[in-house]
């Protein structure tokens, strides 16, 4: 399972297991290093270190699923690791969203930065107008159909012209479905993936995120197993420590 970014801008998205497709939305898992001078304490929010905890991840090592977030977010802030925000990542999708596969994908007479295309949801061959660079034949997408909701700016996809030609769809970038900031071309999936199966299923689920700022003296919590150690001593919960084969 991999998710990686072509020469092209797009996104790349290899579906076999969400939980790696996490690892790369999530921009941020581990946190950048602490510098500062020996013998004194940074003194500028700048030096302290930035880290995203996906709850998920978290739930792995101490189990916190039953506690609402914000409760989470409070106890850690009273403990000195202090929290910037609660993000969440991805959405729930409808059956309006779907696998395409991009069968042709022709530049737009009128346009010099549009393209026509043909994608098949499965049942039906649908024309779509896409403006993304990283659009061409042979791809399988993330099809917005009549009908859905986006969920960033949450409005909804209707027939029309643009431009002069008809589009019954939208090709959807990361962005637009919240899973990471990247607006620079669509989503693409894996190869396997087959057309008209509900986004939902290709996806991974929507994720809350802890984004916390770890000072300069709590480098115990530079990682998810040491904040999962920091939530099991706040909850008087056991830490389920990971397997480890060294054979």
């Amino acid at each position: 399972p991999r998710v990686r970014h072509d020469n092209r801008n797009n996104v790349t998205i290899l579906t076999h297991t969400p939980y790696a497709f996490r690892c790369a939305v999530i921009a941020t898992t581990i946190a950048t290093p602490i510098t500062f001078s020996a013998g004194n304490p940074p003194a500028s929010r700048a030096n302290y270190s930035t880290m995203k905890v996906p709850i998920s991840w978290l739930n792995e090592y101490v189990d916190v699923a039953d506690i609402p977030v914000r409760e989470l977010a409070d106890k850690l802030t009273f403990s000195g690791v202090e929290v910037e925000g609660i993000e969440e990542v991805g959405a729930v999708l409808g059956d309006a969203f779907v696998v395409g596969e991009v069968l042709t994908c022709e530049a737009h007479p009128n346009s010099d930065h549009l393209h026509v295309c043909t994608v098949s949801d499965g049942a039906e061959t649908l024309p779509v107008v896409c403006g993304a660079p990283n659009c061409r034949a042979g791809i399988k997408v993330a099809l917005a159909r009549v009908g859905a909701v986006i969920p960033e700016g949450g409005f909804t996809i209707k027939a029309a012209k643009l431009r002069g030609e008809r589009s019954m769809g939208m090709l959807c970038s990361a962005r637009e479905l919240k899973l990471s900031d990247d607006h620079a071309g669509i989503i693409i999936l894996d190869e396997g993936c087959v057309p008209g199966t509900p986004l939902r299923a290709v996806l991974p689920p929507p994720e809350t995120v802890l984004d916390l700022e770890i000072t300069w003296n709590r480098p115990d919590c530079l990682s998810i197993i040491g904040l999962a150690r920091e939530f099991a001593a706040l909850l008087g919960r056991p830490l389920k420590r990971p397997a480890v084969d060294f054979e």
